[in-house]
């Protein structure tokens, strides 16, 4: 059961993410930054994802639908068989021990069962992918209870043992250490106050600025939107829904310079891209890859991205990550950020200057989080593009 899950939170969290999309165009066409034609493009084709995504969240919930009634059925076939026991026991066709062994076993077999009911119903319910929980593996409440109880006592025990140990069996030639005569202040240079060891905050305006020349804009038939300039081949990460395959895409590097470039790589599941510039133009240096694995909840990150209306011109906000999810082997982040398109195909980075992931859009209804696809998951993407070239 845990398997269909995460498959239908990763369909639900996909069903969003296309809302969010469809949002972000309508808002894009209302404020006039999207033509009339690449509008309409556009929503055609995530319509037609939407499509698909409500499908096979169809298809799961009817699974779980058939799999919840079989249970029930089997309750009611197993309550049916408790009433007849208890009936040929009323009559006096079988012993007291035989009647209370069997109606032991029953009722075991009954709550076994019915364990698995409310969270099927849960997920037969479920409207979207906050509203599952994918468990992990339990640990059983008896034994972590006892486990509590038995470290506790434990600790009381070993409590008590040192205190009376220090109290009552101090050997009497074991003399207590003299209190020192009282510091005069003549002539002592006072010590300066001790202060906890406090982490400053990340100065984040070098790192950035290390950074921003490598996030370019990337224009095409299907809209506009950011980069992540790659040295390794004069490569540039960004959205497929931007730079599709076989398709003229125009990149405008931080220097202002114009090139052309070709989609040399191209993944539908993560929803990224490669374009190779095919220019012979001066290049940035490039980005560190970091290694998004290590990331955790609570890390300080920064979102770059390139504004529309400022082509080359990269800008930069700070947050801390809030969530991390696995969806289908696809690493995402959520990073409390404002979110606006500007940032959609920029940079996430840590506060080593290093890329852990791409930004795709935002997560939730209000643009209150940034979500962004780890760049571990982009690797093998990039490899393979390295290689075919």
């Amino acid at each position: 059961m845990e398997n269909e899950a995460k498959l239908l939170k990763a369909a639900l969290l996909n069903k969003e993410r296309i809302q969010e999309f469809l949002a972000n165009l309508d808002r894009r066409m209302v404020d006039g930054s999207l033509p009339q034609q690449r509008y309409e493009l556009l929503k055609s084709d995530y319509q037609q994802r939407m499509t698909a995504a409500v499908s096979e969240i169809s298809s799961i919930k009817s699974g779980l639908k058939l799999r919840l009634q079989e249970i029930k059925n089997r309750v009611n076939v197993l309550s049916t068989e408790l009433e007849e026991l208890r009936a040929r026991h009323d009559v006096g066709q079988m012993s007291l021990g035989t009647y209370q062994r069997a109606e032991r076993n029953l009722i075991r077999k009954v709550a076994t069962i019915k364990r698995d009911i409310p969270r099927l119903e849960m997920l037969v319910d479920a409207k979207s992918s906050a509203h599952l929980v994918v468990t992990r593996g339990g640990f059983p409440r008896w034994a972590l209870v006892s486990s509590v109880c038995a470290a506790a006592v434990i600790v009381l025990c070993a409590g008590g043992f040192v205190a009376w140990r220090q109290q009552w069996i101090q050997p009497p030639w074991i003399s207590k250490p003299a209190v020192p005569p009282p510091a005069t202040t003549d002539n002592v240079t006072p010590k300066p106050p001790v202060t906890d060891n406090v982490t400053p905050s990340t100065d984040w305006t070098s790192i950035t600025a290390a950074v921003q020349p490598s996030i370019v804009s990337v224009q095409s038939d299907n809209g506009s939107s950011c980069g992540i300039f790659i040295n390794r081949g004069a490569l540039v990460l960004t959205p497929n829904m931007i730079a599709r395959s076989g398709e003229p895409v125009t990149l405008t590097l931080p220097s202002k310079v114009q090139c052309k470039g070709k989609v040399v790589g191209w993944d539908e599941k993560l929803g990224l891209a490669l374009i190779n510039i095919s220019d012979n133009v001066t290049l940035p240096q490039g980005v560190l890859l970091g290694d998004s694995d290590v990331i955790k909840v609570g890390e300080e990150v920064v979102a770059i991205g390139c504004p529309f209306g400022a082509q080359g011109s990269a800008k930069s906000v700070n947050g801390r990550i809030s969530e991390i999810t696995d969806d289908n082997g696809v690493k995402h982040i959520r990073v409390g950020i404002p979110f606006d398109a500007d940032k959609v195909g920029g940079a996430l980075i840590n506060n080593k200057g290093e890329v852990i992931g791409i930004v795709i859009g935002y997560s939730e209804k209000d643009g209150s989080n940034v979500f962004a696809i780890a760049i571990n998951n982009a690797k093998d993407l990039i490899n393979t593009a390295m290689q075919t070239k």
